[in-house]
C-alpha cells in the first residue's frame, strides 16, 4: 500500500513539474496503478522534455537522443555570431556558455550509472542534441527528467539573447554603411 501512495505522490510531482516547464499537454495521463507505474511514467516523462527523443534499448543501458527545434536553432545562430563577431566557435560566448550549463546541471545528478554527451552540429534536422546513457541500476529519473526541463529551457531563453546580440550588430553595420 504505502509503494502505491509513493508511486501516486511521484506521479502528481511529475504532472507538476511538466506543467511548471509547458510540457503536460504531450502526456498521456491515462495511468493506472500498478508495479511498472514509476517506469512507464518515467519514459512517458523521458520523452516529452523535448522536442525530439529517440530511444535505444539495449541489454544492460538504454541509450536517449534529446533534441529540440530552440537548441538546433541556437547552434546555428552561434555560428552566424561567429561569422559576425570575427569569433571562433571555442571562444564563442554563447557556445561556452551553453556548454558549462549542461555539463554542471547533467554533472549534478546523484547517481550512478549514467553518461552523457553534448552533440553541437548543425548539419541535419536533429543534429544538435543530448545523448544521455542510463545504466540498469541508476535510479535518479526523477532528477534526469528535471534537468532536461531546465536544459531546454535554458536554449529557449537564450536563444532570444542570441538574436537580439545578432540583431545589434546587424543594425550597428547598417548605421556604419548609411553613414
Amino acid at each position: 500500500m504505502i509503494e502505491y501512495a509513493r508511486q501516486a505522490f511521484d506521479a502528481v510531482y511529475l504532472c507538476k513539474l511538466l506543467h511548471h516547464y509547458g510540457k503536460l499537454d504531450g502526456m498521456d495521463l491515462d495511468w493506472t496503478v500498478h508495479e511498472d507505474l514509476w517506469w512507464h511514467m518515467s519514459f512517458e516523462a523521458l520523452q516529452n522534455v523535448s522536442g525530439a527523443c529517440w530511444v535505444e534499448c539495449l541489454d544492460m543501458e538504454n541509450k536517449y537522443y534529446f533534441s529540440d527545434p530552440a537548441m538546433m536553432e541556437y547552434y546555428r545562430l552561434c555560428r552566424e555570431y561567429c561569422r559576425n563577431f570575427g569569433v571562433s566557435l571555442k571562444r564563442n560566448l554563447f557556445m561556452q556558455k551553453a556548454e558549462e550549463y549542461v555539463d554542471r546541471l547533467l554533472g549534478s545528478l546523484c547517481s550512478y550509472g549514467y553518461g552523457w554527451t553534448l552533440h553541437t552540429r548543425i548539419n541535419h534536422e536533429w543534429a544538435s542534441g543530448i545523448v544521455c546513457g542510463v545504466e540498469d541500476h541508476f535510479s535518479a529519473y526523477m532528477d534526469l527528467i528535471e534537468v532536461l526541463l531546465r536544459i531546454f529551457l535554458f536554449y529557449e531563453t537564450e536563444l532570444e539573447v542570441l538574436k537580439q546580440a545578432l540583431s545589434d550588430k546587424n543594425n550597428e553595420k547598417t548605421r556604419k554603411e548609411a553613414a
